[in-house]
């Protein structure tokens, strides 16, 4: 057979350029999640998976609020794989995202839409955490598929899609209020404002009659109401603006504002036509809402904030479509002919993905970043240990999530293990009991010192592990055993 000959790139490229840019991200995303052992971050990330993998034998994890119900339910199967699992899950939902970032640019008419997968997997924290077990590539999957089917015009389905948003992250509660205004705005709030609540009346009842909750346990069992400070600090008012850099590295961070603006402009020139024009006026009030609220959260120290930045994963890629109008906005600008744009827009991903491997402060650390952290490797050790000297061992009281499973404990069996609190040292240590102290989940989660743990009258110190992670901190993993051994 003789060899494909391909006469003029720029018509193959033109007549493949969806399929080559997603099997571009699609093998970026196979190779980091079959080459790379890491797990996205060694806390959250690993806890998530912990109740994903138990869920088969604690079924009421499925209404576990920490959890977020709804992505429990959807991750667990995966879990049964171990972490890669969840893993591979996930990153069917960042993939997802992409296609559907793509989909909504082209029904926004953005011009090379399709260079929307590749603004979104290069953004370098979302990629970092779409191999991981956290809810936020999920849940920017709904955000997304969301929009898409209000473009489409499929609003018993977004509506639908939007309702189960709030048992992903607490971030669907500003989407459920945006699509709200959506539908009042087009005049069909009876029609479809009542779809937005399905989602809390099927958890409602799923709790009630298959856990014997009460009838609003959904709200009463928040684990984010708290309005004091919870963590003793509060942030700025750029915190996140400035965070942003960190999500999407500094190429899309400067063609994001451009694309704001780009997109904010003509919405407030036609503001009286704002109903033609009610998807890029979302797409805006999506980001925005998110960077707003966490900045006031984290402000004034209001429902459990600390800051994190990965919280504006939930929008990425909502903004990988600001972002590319903001690119294509420049080039009609300019006023760039056809090979000027195409000239322009290779440039610009030229210069996100060497960004993205360039080991810049706001880039990836490749392969740092997706291989398991100095403090996972530690437990590891630590395992080894146990293992080898005090293998008769029944009873474990620690903190930090990775110790389950390395250890391959059982955390929610309370016959052999408890959680390491403050509240939880008051009580008796049964026999061949193995308490392991880390210096991060243990001591700020938990309020549980070292010197606590040295003075206690049950415990007696047997070996301490150190290592430095990523930042140049010393981190501590110490081991105590009960005075009562067998």
């Amino acid at each position: 057979m003789p060899p494909l000959k391909i006469r003029n790139p720029s018509n193959f490229y033109a007549r493949y350029r969806v399929s080559i840019w997603l099997g571009l991200i699609i093998i970026q995303q196979a190779i980091l999640l079959f080459f790379m052992d890491g797990t996205g971050d060694d806390g959250d990330s690993v806890n998530h998976y912990i109740h994903n993998k138990y869920v088969f034998d604690y079924p009421e994890l499925l209404i576990n609020s920490w959890a977020r119900p709804f992505y429990t339910l959807l991750a667990a199967p995966f879990s049964r794989f171990g972490f890669i699992g969840v893993k591979f899950f996930n990153s069917i939902m960042a993939i997802g995202s992409g296609f559907l970032a793509f989909k909504v640019a082209r029904q926004m008419k953005v011009p090379n839409a399709e260079l929307a997968m590749p603004l979104l997997l290069c953004m370098p924290h979302y990629l970092q955490l779409s191999l991981s077990g956290l809810t936020e590539p999920m849940f920017s999957f709904m955000a997304i598929a969301g929009l898409f089917l209000l473009a489409r015009e499929r609003n018993t389905l977004a509506a639908l899609v939007f309702s189960f948003m709030p048992f992903v992250r607490p971030e669907g509660l500003f989407f459920l209020a945006l699509a709200a205004v959506y539908f009042m705005l087009r005049r069909e709030w009876l029609r479809y404002i009542p779809l937005l609540l399905f989602g809390h009346l099927f958890y409602t009842l799923f709790g009630t009659l298959f856990f014997e909750q009460s009838w609003n346990w959904v709200f009463a069992k928040n684990p984010n109401i708290a309005l004091a400070p919870t963590y003793g600090k509060t942030g700025t008012w750029i915190h996140y603006i400035k965070g942003l850099l960190n999500i999407l590295g500094i190429p899309i961070y400067v063609f994001f504002w451009v694309g704001v603006l780009a997109i904010t402009i003509p919405l407030l020139q036609r503001i009286k036509e704002l109903r033609r024009h009610l998807i890029p006026a979302f797409l805006l009030a999506g980001v925005f809402s998110v960077i707003g609220a966490h900045t006031i959260f984290w402000k004034f120290g209001l429902f459990k904030s600390f800051g994190l930045t990965r919280n504006m994963l939930t929008i990425a890629p909502y903004i990988a479509v600001v972002a590319l109008t903001g690119t294509q906005s420049l080039w009609k600008l300019a006023k760039f002919g056809a090979k000027g744009k195409r000239i322009a827009n290779i440039v610009v991903i030229l210069t996100v993905v060497v960004f993205l491997y360039s080991t810049s402060k706001y880039s990836v650390q490749f392969p740092r970043d997706f291989r398991l952290k100095a403090p996972q490797k530690m437990a590891q050790e630590v395992a080894e240990f146990i293992r080898k000297d005090y293998s008769t061992y029944q009873f474990t009281s620690y903190y930090y999530p990775p110790m389950s499973m390395v250890l391959e404990r059982d955390p929610f069996d309370p016959t052999s293990h408890r959680v390491l609190t403050k509240a939880s040292i008051s009580q008796p240590f049964p026999e061949n009991s193995l308490v392991i102290w880390d210096d991060w989940y243990a001591e700020i989660e938990g309020k549980v010192s070292l010197e606590m743990l040295n003075e206690h009258s049950e415990l007696e110190h047997l070996r301490s592990f150190q290592t430095v992670d990523k930042d140049g901190r010393k981190r501590t993993l110490a081991i105590f055993g009960s005075m009562k051994w067998e």
